[in-house]
């Protein structure tokens, strides 16, 4: 089995238990605050007050529980994350409502590193640089990146580097990176596996991206990545981004995608719309609370 396949695998494992234990506390509490409350209601025509009490119970285990799991689980991941990108001295923000990003520069460039569901790590560094190239370990196995770039894998055996699967749009210029000193030691760093199983070095036109993912632990809430592997991992990017300033440019030059363009801009005004989605969500919320209160009141003015 692929390493895809069992990271995948896992997902649906995490995603079978937290849905179990969602129904194991969720279910019992609906019997006993809900269902008896109101059997005992319609039965002895007791006062409404025996369902409404019950049920405003229900809703704050529910609501209350909810939210304070999720503020000490998050408050935990932020206080991680900026543990682990401390060494770049980024500013990080909200990204994806639930997750985190970092922006500033490091080493005379701009870096931007995201967190995000999977989990999933991708470092980001702006490259102009019109080609795209994707490069993964062979023991990987990756037919969805060749899918992706609809290439075969380049023929690498001659340079030694037969370990790697290297896809490019532009072979000429991908063979004389290939060529440069150093370039192979590299790549292999930055595609070997670590806390997570899976790393893969993406050019694309306007930037050159590390994504991690591929998480080893079934129960993977948080992110396993240390600050001195991603330090390192980093540092590995930036030299093969300096390395792929000094090539000639690519002759036959290739267009960022509508797609890319969509990520980027999205990335860059996620920090402003997800406050104001999860304020929405709060205040609906306070709407739902505010009109199951107006209805019990009605309830009780009948009764």
């Amino acid at each position: 089995m692929t390493g895809i396949a069992k990271a995948g695998m896992r997902g649906c494992s995490r995603g079978i238990i937290i849905m179990l234990v969602s129904m194991a506390i969720v279910i019992p509490l609906s019997i006993l605050l809900i269902f008896l409350p109101m059997g005992y209601v319609m039965n002895t025509h007791a006062s409404i007050w025996w369902l409404i009490l019950p049920a405003a119970l229900f809703l704050l285990i529910l609501f209350g529980g909810g939210f304070l799991a999720l503020y000490i689980t998050f408050t935990k991941r932020k206080r991680r994350l900026d543990a682990v990108t401390a060494p770049f001295g980024l500013s990080g923000s909200q990204y994806q409502l639930w997750f985190r990003q970092y922006h500033g520069e490091y080493r005379g460039r701009r870096l931007a590193v995201y967190f995000s569901r999977g989990p999933v790590v991708e470092a980001d560094i702006p490259l102009q640089i019109p080609t795209r190239l994707a490069v993964t370990l062979k023991a990987n196995d990756s037919p969805m990146l060749a899918a992706l770039f609809k290439r075969t894998p380049l023929d690498l055996n001659p340079l030694g580097l037969g370990d790697l699967l290297v896809y490019a749009h532009n072979d000429p210029w991908a063979h004389e990176l290939l060529k440069q000193p150093g370039v192979g030691d590299l790549l292999r760093r930055l595609a070997a596996p670590g806390s997570f199983q899976r790393h893969d070095v993406i050019l694309r036109p306007g930037g050159l991206r590390l994504r991690f993912y591929g998480s080893q632990s079934l129960m993977a809430f948080q992110f396993p990545l240390t600050a001195q592997e991603l330090h390192q991992q980093v540092d590995a990017l930036l030299d093969l981004a300096d390395i792929m300033e000094k090539l000639p440019p690519p002759e036959v030059r290739t267009e960022e995608s509508s797609a890319e363009q969509f990520e980027r801009s999205f990335r860059a005004k996620s920090s402003s719309i997800m406050p104001m989605v999860t304020i929405g969500i709060v205040v609906f919320m306070v709407l739902v609370c505010a009109a199951a209160g107006i209805i019990a009141f009605v309830l009780v003015s009948l009764d």
